[in-house]
């Protein structure tokens, strides 16, 4: 086998590695979501972050940001966004009298992140979601 045959195929059995740490950090969220999409982006933690809430005022949020090393802060380059929607159409929740729709969307991208969610509960499931990504590799993840 030449050389550069055998440093292409430890490249991709890199990176094949690297594609299953991620499959491996959401394989085991709880709930199981219903549907996920993988992009190549990141979102790296322990920065400064901007949190924009203006209606959920959920307490859990930046709370778990904190304890992941982001500092909230007036002005950055990330953020992390929340906004509310009157509808998830590819959540496939059966929603039963006296109980809020817990569906959210959750879009993670290199600077910012999105929460979509139909009520307040949906924001804390999403948060949830975040913490459970944030604690793969024994709670030492530097991105999600």
């Amino acid at each position: 086998m030449s050389r550069s045959f055998r440093l292409i195929v430890i490249l991709l059995l890199c990176l094949m590695g690297q594609r299953q740490s991620i499959w491996a950090s959401v394989e085991h969220l709880l709930p199981r979501p219903q549907q996920l999409v993988l992009h190549d982006c990141r979102f790296a933690l322990g920065r400064s972050v901007v949190l924009i809430d203006e209606w959920s005022h959920c307490e859990l949020l930046p709370e778990v940001l904190g304890q992941n090393g982001c500092r909230l802060v007036e002005k950055a380059s990330a953020s992390v966004v929340v906004t509310r929607v009157n509808n998830i159409p590819e959540a496939d929740e059966p929603l039963l009298d006296g109980f809020e729709s817990e569906a959210y969307r959750l879009l993670v991208e290199t600077d910012r992140i999105t929460i979509q969610a139909v009520s307040r509960l949906g924001v804390i499931r999403a948060t949830q979601t975040l913490q459970q990504l944030a604690e793969r590799d024994g709670g030492r993840a530097k991105w999600l």
